[in-house]
């Protein structure tokens, strides 16, 4: 039944949201959620569904923030825009888990005209100026942000117990590995899935422990030698070059001797870090079927590599050496110089040099600022060089530079016609 549009209908809209992949996936509750909420919409009689509905696959609703959804970020751009009154969504959780962040959104599509409906308890939107209101709706989203919490928290002391028997807790397969069906399925009925060793890719991890562990190589300097040959450029993960940070992330993952690892990184501040081997939990026995390296040599792999991070660290910081110049902070071109032969952005970097006083036998280094490719960095070949002087390359952009402010100064015309011109583009977006 298609509802007659009058003055007093007003224009709603859909908010669905999955938090994981697997329900992505299956479509399940995507379906469920959209089915309900059209239905919710339809009961209303002067409410008219216009047809678009905003949709988060994958997305939680408690580690993201409002900044970080895309789809709420469109949804409000739209209520700027005046495009609609309703956004309707299945629970008060699809719309988020954070209290402070999800009330201030709540608030601000309010302020725009827009309220936000659910399913199960109606307008969640308090007015402007209802105090009372709106510290309920802190409340609301602060349960709901303290739940998550509380779930998380027995999530991550469950798959520690797993994780130390050996079970795989899902996730991608590592490098060397692809994931087949296990046959078994999960408490929520859904197909649990295992590690299983991928022959040619396997062949290639016992290389790199064999080039870090025989030949002392670091993860540079192995994804150089990877990259420079084209079989073993071919197959990097996903046919992309191997850079060092691939190559460490194999070296310390203990799944190549058989044991699965939890909490190998960790979000803190919305920023994924790597945890230290200690921090990790790790399977107390390991499982053969999916033992790649021997326990010897991926021990030997992590002395060696400790040894010659100590080594490198002692030489650089614990020595007795002083430091006549330092490279702190960002250099001037960082963010507008890229590299000329794979145009990736240009970083921050530092090149040393070392000398002794003859008449003292104190040892000194200097520390030059330079621009640095971190594609090549991280062993990407280049036919070219991948570091620059910052002082050479900031002397030769600032002197162009000068020379045409200079220019532009003794033009007496410039400034009007640059004024006409921005003009004229203001003119074609007034338009538009």
């Amino acid at each position: 039944m298609v509802k007659k549009e009058t003055e007093a209908a007003k224009r709603a809209r859909m908010l669905l949201r999955v938090s994981s992949d697997q329900q992505l996936e299956a479509d399940g509750d995507l379906k469920v959620q959209r089915q309900i909420v059209f239905e919710y919409i339809q009961q209303n009689e002067n409410w008219i569904f216009d047809g678009k509905e905003y949709f988060e696959g994958g997305v939680s609703g408690y580690k993201n923030s409002v900044e970080e959804r895309d789809a709420l970020q469109e949804a409000y751009k739209d209520a700027r825009n005046k495009e609609y009154d309703i956004l309707v969504v299945y629970k008060d959780d699809r719309i988020g888990r954070r209290m402070w962040d999800i009330g201030g959104y709540v608030m601000a599509l309010k302020s725009l005209g827009v309220d936000i409906y659910t399913v199960k308890d109606g307008c969640i939107s308090p007015e402007t100026n209802d105090i009372m209101g709106q510290m309920m709706l802190a409340l609301r989203y602060g349960n709901a942000q303290k739940s998550s919490s509380d779930t998380g928290m027995r999530v991550k002391d469950t798959a520690q117990k797993l994780v130390a028997g050996g079970k795989f807790m899902g996730g991608k397969a590592p490098y060397g590995y692809i994931l087949e069906n296990s046959g078994k399925l999960s408490n929520h009925g859904r197909l649990l899935k295992k590690l299983v060793i991928c022959p040619y890719e396997a062949e290639i991890v016992k290389y790199i422990y064999h080039l870090s562990l025989n030949m002392e190589f670091g993860s540079l300097k192995i994804a150089k030698i990877l990259n420079a040959n084209e079989k073993y450029r071919q197959l990097a993960p996903k046919r992309q070059n191997w850079q060092g940070g691939t190559i460490t992330s194999i070296l310390t993952n203990p799944v190549y001797s058989g044991r699965v690892a939890y909490k190998r990184r960790e979000r803190i501040n919305g920023v994924y870090r790597t945890l230290k081997s200690k921090d990790r939990i790790i399977a107390n026995e390991p499982n053969e079927t999916i033992r790649i390296i021997d326990d010897a040599t991926w021990n030997r792999v992590q002395e060696k590599r400790a040894l010659r991070a100590g080594r490198y660290t002692k030489k650089l910081e614990d020595q007795n050496v002083t430091v006549i110049s330092r490279n702190d902070g960002m250099l001037s071109l960082i963010d507008i110089l890229y590299c000329g032969y794979c145009s990736c952005k240009m970083v921050n970097g530092s090149k040393y040099n070392y000398w002794t006083i003859k008449s003292t036998g104190e040892r000194r280094k200097s520390k030059t600022p330079i621009y640095k490719c971190n594609q090549q960095w991280q062993g990407i070949p280049h036919d070219t060089s991948n570091q620059f002087r910052a002082d050479k390359v900031d002397l030769i952009v600032f002197k162009v530079l000068s020379g045409y402010i200079e220019n532009l100064q003794e033009n007496e015309d410039i400034f009007r016609l640059i004024n006409q011109k921005r003009n004229e583009e203001q003119r074609k977006r007034n338009l538009n």
